[in-house]
């Protein structure tokens, strides 16, 4: 355990909950040896994070079950807890039911500093079926669970790039009717990545003009098989790289990012590592993102490429 640390990057090697293609419990080893070629200044944030004076560690891969997935989730949020009483965590799952218990860690240590948060989800499917083959959780339905136990507020979460298809119609109308809204992949084609980075400042920004913390769970089945084949479950028509780290890059003017979760990366799947890599790129982003000081501001801050009004 680190006695102390502002950020901390924790494996959950864990994939006991996936419903289609297993083998992400390998990807924690796999993301960090990808990052061996990542340096330390990093464009899109205008930052390094080792001459900040701030204390960045790598807390290694937690022990976990993988026969019992309800035994697995009572370790994963009694680590995930540990932790977070001492720094901001971005955790590299594992599969998406690892996001659980992950949330519940968060619940029990930030809403009673922070208060409630929202989750901004990128992935293809909702992760809000009731349940797909049982009552227990799965992999298809980590949000709807977390919702169920309270964990965010539903108000300001939302999902991006989702796409594909599903059981019913109805499984659209009853993620709406849980209170998510949502930003399709193919809404990068009119709003461009501006657009999206505006609907989630729109959706974070409370009535008092502030900006609701979020948590960050990020499906990298979000991005489309050309660039990130090995997945859970690919779906066609998802965004490009440049899309997503443009998306969290811009998030950055605005959000106040409590912790962050990748998930569902599948290296069996990846011969050309291409995945590998883009997992490695996306984790390095999200620690940036969790790291970069949000700015508070009662004005809407302006998007990275919007023109700044006169003074």
């Amino acid at each position: 355990r680190a006695e102390k640390f502002d950020f901390g990057i924790l494996g959950v090697p864990f994939d006991g909950g996936a419903s289609y293609n297993p083998g992400a419990r390998f990807a924690p080893s796999e993301i960090r040896a990808s990052s061996r070629r990542i340096d330390k200044f990093n464009r899109l944030y205008n930052i390094a994070l080792q001459r900040t004076g701030l204390t960045v560690v790598d807390l290694d891969d937690l022990t976990v079950t993988p026969y019992d997935l309800m035994k697995a989730h009572k370790q994963i949020q009694s680590a995930a807890e540990d932790l977070m009483q001492i720094g901001r965590l971005v955790v590299l799952g594992g599969d998406s039911t690892v996001v659980q218990p992950v949330l519940r860690a968060a619940h029990r240590v930030y809403n009673a500093s922070v208060g409630p948060f929202a989750v901004v989800h990128f992935g293809a499917s909702l992760g809000t079926g009731d349940s797909t083959w049982g009552h227990i959780p799965q992999e298809p339905a980590p949000l709807f669970w977390s919702l169920g136990e309270g964990l965010f507020d539903v108000r300001h979460s939302l999902h991006v790039g989702t796409r594909g298809t599903t059981s019913s119609s109805k499984v659209d109308l009853a993620d709406q009717e849980l209170g998510f809204a949502t930003v399709p992949a193919s809404s990068f084609e009119d709003l461009g990545v501006a657009g999206v980075v505006s609907k989630i400042r729109d959706r974070l920004e409370r009535r008092d003009g502030t900006y609701m913390p979020c948590f960050i769970h990020l499906d990298l089945g979000v991005l489309d098989p050309a660039f990130a084949p090995g997945v859970g479950s690919p779906e066609i028509g998802g965004l490009s790289t440049r899309e997503l780290q443009g998306v969290l890059a811009g998030m950055q003017s605005f959000a106040t990012v409590l912790g962050a979760a990748l998930v569902d990366v599948v290296p069996a799947g990846d011969a050309s590592g291409i995945t590998i890599l883009a997992a490695a790129n996306v984790a390095n982003d999200l620690l940036n993102l969790v790291a970069k000081p949000a700015t508070h501001r009662l004005a809407r801050p302006e998007l990275p490429d919007a023109p700044q009004d006169p003074k």
